[in-house]
């Protein structure tokens, strides 16, 4: 399986702070490592897929304010969680189908009904941080629960991470709540999404931008907020409206990007029935196509399906990949 290799940061971050002073410096990344390799020799979790970089190290650093001991059991943590995790994805598949990376697992819920979860990635930023994309009103399923949201998370973040150039180790997600009801407000679900990304995915969300979101949304968004730590709301931002998404966009994304996101977020408010279908290529030339921006589409999803394979082996949304069917429209 494909085995990501991120090179290690420079001596200073990015704020001009001394490496040595920085949470995450050079010694502090080495007694993590030593560390942690040390429990690994005990077996007290292990780590077959090299996801222990000097990036993942820093990640776990910074979430734990450059605690070494925190940031080791965190990251032991991580590693069994991630064990678990793939063998639990494993269980429903036959054996010779089984996956040795999370990455290369797949979400047999989108598999079984074809735009299950519309969270994919559609893009990159200015900074080379992949873009996700979710619309509520896309999903073929309104009522998430917390067993479907552990089989296609780890997957779409796993797969996002192997796009990720050189130091970058953020992403931005835009979270488009059209289609949003009172059948998609189940706390446990969003605990368990912010549960999962704060223990085992830290230091990833660069920039949440949530639009279109409905007055209902409010109660939903009071009772997940005590599980979501003051370090990542800084990062949520709302856009009332198509002028302050753009705006908001504009200042992380290129034009292409942008222009994207205000059309797939205005179709997606009436979505037609191509619409609701994402991971199909438009019906014809020149229209918009929801898989994501031109130039992703290009370099990763048409590069998927005519060599097999895409740059850094990434696999895109299982639907946009199998290339799944079209639904028929509802009688």
């Amino acid at each position: 399986p494909y085995v990501p290799q991120h090179p290690t940061m420079d001596d200073t971050t990015e704020s001009g702070t001394q490496e040595n002073d920085a949470p995450d410096s050079a010694d502090k990344v080495a007694s993590v490592r030593a560390e942690v390799s040390r429990r690994i020799q005990q077996g007290k979790c292990c780590d077959s897929t090299g996801y222990m970089t000097d990036l993942t190290i820093k990640r776990y650093l910074r979430a734990r304010d450059g605690k070494i001991d925190a940031a080791v059991k965190m990251l032991c943590a991580s590693l069994v969680w991630r064990v678990s995790m793939l063998k639990s994805l494993n269980e429903s598949r036959n054996p010779a189908g089984a996956a040795q990376d999370l990455a290369d697992a797949s979400c047999t819920y989108c598999e079984g009904k074809p735009g299950f979860h519309p969270m994919r990635q559609v893009g990159f930023d200015h900074k080379g941080r992949p873009v996700m994309y979710s619309a509520f009103s896309q999903a073929s399923n309104y009522w998430f629960k917390v067993a479907d949201t552990n089989a296609h998370l780890p997957l779409i973040l796993e797969n996002a991470a192997r796009t990720m150039q050189g130091s970058v180790c953020e992403f931005v997600w835009v979270l488009d709540f059209s289609g949003f009801g009172m059948g998609c407000c189940n706390p446990a679900q969003g605990g368990a999404a912010i549960k999962m990304l704060q223990n085992h995915y830290p230091e990833r969300l660069g920039m949440a931008i949530c639009i279109n979101s409905p007055w209902v949304f409010t109660g939903f968004w009071t009772a997940i907020s005590p599980f979501i730590d003051s370090k990542t709301k800084s990062k949520v931002h709302f856009c009332k409206n198509d002028s302050s998404l753009r705006s908001k966009c504009s200042e992380v994304m290129a034009e292409d990007m942008v222009n994207w996101i205000v059309d797939e977020q205005v179709a997606n408010k009436k979505p037609t029935e191509d619409q609701r279908n994402f991971w199909a290529p438009p019906a014809a030339d020149g229209v918009h196509d929801p898989r994501g921006c031109p130039s992703f589409v290009r370099d990763y999803i048409t590069a998927y399906h005519t060599a097999g394979i895409a740059p850094g082996g990434y696999i895109p949304h299982p639907n946009i990949a199998l290339n799944a069917p079209r639904t028929p429209p509802a009688s």
